[in-house]
């Protein structure tokens, strides 16, 4: 904007000053803004396509025939949400890893507003994790970097989600109060982002149980 209003005021005389402005910044630039929205999504769809093709993940407008699966991670969407889109790619190539572990919805609350009620969905991007039929977990909105979506952090996310969905409760508790007493011991806050916290310990616990040691996610597998 600061670019467009130095061009006018270098090109033009007062008074056409003032019609331009105005013709800009009530007429054009809106209409901009819708056209680079939708492009915005259009990439965000073409980045899924070419992720994984045929898609690994189940678009519906209801849930309740889904969710008896023992893993079920629903992403509450709307055709108008540009981050909604954004999460798209990630969530496809996580979805890809985890094939045939966990199931991967896209529900669009325009279709089913009654999704919007029983849910107590109240922002969206909102991603909810079901483990047989009961909610574990939810995120809102999308990790941002830059001012894109933080493809990474948002593949963390839902790897977390699985991993957490598929360790027992008293193990992952058991894990948790470990990695609070390592924290205390060496003087470390934890990260005050409960979802990171949460992934970790889903991750360590997840690795503890599968290879007999709570690897680090963060490091390449097998590695203490």
């Amino acid at each position: 904007m600061q670019d467009i209003n130095k061009y006018i005021e270098e090109n033009f005389n007062e008074s056409e000053q003032k019609l331009i402005k105005f013709m800009y910044s009530s007429i054009i630039h809106p209409i901009w803004n819708e056209i680079e929205g939708e492009l915005k999504k259009l990439q965000y769809q073409i980045d899924t396509i070419n992720s994984r093709f045929p898609s690994k993940i189940k678009k519906v407008d209801d849930i309740d025939n889904i969710l008896h699966n023992k893993i079920v991670i629903v992403d509450f969407f709307s055709k108008h949400c540009i981050p909604c889109y954004a999460l798209e790619p990630p969530m496809e190539k996580v979805a890809a890893e985890f094939d045939g572990e966990a199931i991967f919805v896209k529900a669009d609350i325009d279709k089913n507003r009654e999704l919007v009620k029983k849910y107590g969905i109240k922002t969206i991007p909102l991603v909810v994790l079901f483990k047989e039929g009961k909610e574990l977990y939810r995120i809102t909105g999308t990790p941002m970097k830059n001012g894109e979506v933080d493809e990474k952090k948002a593949m963390d996310y839902f790897r977390w989600m699985v991993w957490r969905a598929s360790v027992p409760e008293e193990e992952f508790q058991k894990t948790y109060r470990m990695v609070q007493k390592i924290a205390k011991a060496k003087g470390w806050n934890l990260n005050p982002d409960a979802g990171v916290v949460n992934g970790l310990v889903a991750a360590l616990t997840y690795n503890r149980l599968k290879y007999k040691f709570p690897y680090c996610p963060c490091k390449p597998q097998h590695v203490p």
